[in-house]
């Protein structure tokens, strides 16, 4: 089993992308949560840009691989999804840590904007909780149309990638030489020479059949040449050899 080939397909995944860009995006806001307070009012704004460009980094890597404007929507979803309940959870817990330390403070908001309403450490969780599940789908929106934006664009870069070419190789024979097929001067002088015979049981053989004289002479001819070039070349080759 090809583990790496493996974790690059999960890579690929509209999944696996919401998941570690909503992780970022996480530790960008925690680091960004300190600076806000310096930014006033632009800080409110500046985060929520920094969800939506998180949306549509996510939303085109995912479409750039699968050419679909719903994995970039599905993969935005996922990141500001992941990113809005690790924080939730995270606010969540660090309030239940420090839940009567928020209780006295907002009594002392109560007693002096004279409010009578009665405020305990379950309101104040209860509080926390609404505010996760609205951060969860507000955050969750604005990533998903950052999703959108994204996968609109991977979707036209994957449709410009031109497709990979098949080359098919062509098996090549390697050169052989035409010498492979000559007979070797010894081979000629073993052969029979030419004899009449042969050519009067040639003709006693092919009269048998239903050949017309023509045919018959044809053929007489092509053995003689043949073994007349026969005999040259082991007269030939015994002359070399002497």
């Amino acid at each position: 089993m090809n583990f790496r080939n493996l974790n690059l397909r999960l890579g690929n995944t509209p999944l696996a992308i919401g998941l570690i860009f909503g992780i970022i995006l996480t530790l960008v806001s925690i680091l960004f949560s300190f600076i806000a307070p310096i930014l006033g009012q632009l800080g409110s704004f500046v985060g929520l840009a920094i969800v939506i460009l998180f949306g549509l980094f996510a939303g085109r890597r995912a479409s750039s691989f699968t050419g679909k404007l719903g994995s970039g929507m599905l993969a935005g979803l996922l990141t500001g999804l992941v990113s809005s309940l690790f924080s939730g959870v995270l606010s969540f817990v660090l309030t239940l840590i420090n839940v009567d330390y928020y209780r006295q403070q907002a009594l002392l908001n109560a007693k002096q904007t004279h409010s009578t309403v009665t405020i305990t450490n379950a309101v104040i969780l209860l509080s926390e909780l609404e505010l996760l599940v609205i951060s969860l789908i507000f955050y969750s929106v604005i990533a998903l149309a950052g999703g959108a934006v994204g996968g609109f664009i991977g979707r036209r870069r994957a449709q410009l990638a031109p497709p990979e070419e098949y080359e098919e190789v062509m098996f090549v024979p390697p050169p052989s030489s035409n010498n492979d097929n000559l007979p070797s001067p010894s081979q000629v002088v073993d052969q029979q020479p030419y004899s009449p015979d042969d050519e009067s049981q040639s003709l006693s053989q092919e009269s048998d059949g239903p050949r017309s004289t023509n045919s018959l002479r044809r053929s007489i001819a092509s053995r003689r040449s043949h073994n007349s070039r026969r005999n040259s070349i082991s007269r030939r080759s015994r002359s070399d050899e002497n």
